[in-house]
């Protein structure tokens, strides 16, 4: 009987866990109101929970949760579809060097950002928030040559045949 106990609990948890299972992420998000939208490892969004529309662009790299506060880091990036001759898109993506801070409060429902690093600081100032430490991975390459590059000869097809979406 114990045994049996044991196994309804331990399938009630995983049930009640199971949204996040695989998702570390947004398992320490839950309950902010927010989920990081991430259709692959390169391009992360933050997302309101309660419709699904995204509060940042692509490339959250670093977030933190503070209280009522959630902080995330963004690095500017830019996708754009590039068509061939034959009208295959091919994406793009350029990964920037800027960065792009971003706070929630859950209690007001209120977002701030796109913010510089400097306003970010002085926003934690005067909101007297300590100890928030973003950072941009070791592992973040900005791709602007390539980027570049890459462009260049999509603009390059005649007629020129490629577009952003961010535009």
């Amino acid at each position: 009987m114990k045994n049996i106990l044991i196994l309804i609990f331990g399938i009630c948890a995983l049930a009640a866990a199971g949204q996040y299972i695989g998702n570390w992420d947004n398992f320490i998000l839950r309950g902010t109101g927010y989920q990081l939208f991430t259709p692959d490892s390169d391009h992360v969004w933050v997302i309101r929970e309660r419709d699904g529309s995204a509060v940042t662009g692509e490339q959250i790299v670093d977030f933190e949760v503070r209280g009522d506060y959630v902080f995330f880091l963004r690095m500017v990036s830019n996708s754009v579809d590039c068509y061939d001759e034959s009208g295959v898109p091919t994406l793009i993506t350029h990964y920037g060097d800027d960065e792009e801070y971003w706070v929630v409060s859950n209690s007001q429902g209120s977002e701030f950002g796109p913010m510089s690093r400097m306003e970010f600081f002085n926003w934690l100032k005067m909101h007297q928030v300590a100890d928030v430490d973003l950072r941009v991975p070791k592992s973040y390459r900005s791709n602007t040559a390539a980027f570049e590059s890459s462009l260049a000869k999509c603009a390059s097809l005649n007629p020129p045949l490629y577009s952003s979406p961010l535009q």
